[in-house]
């Protein structure tokens, strides 16, 4: 969902539910979304 934001421009709501994603993704111990998430959210908080 958070791509389809960026992509449509919507940075804000973007990190906003990347920042959901990843701390489902370190609840679950899935590094490669913790990684992707925090690589997005540092990619459009800019």
């Amino acid at each position: 969902k958070s791509l389809i934001q960026a992509d449509l421009g919507d940075y804000k709501n973007a990190v906003a539910t990347a920042k959901k994603s990843l701390e489902l993704a370190q609840k679950e111990g899935n590094t490669d979304y913790v990684k992707l998430n925090k690589d997005s959210i540092e990619e459009w908080a800019n």
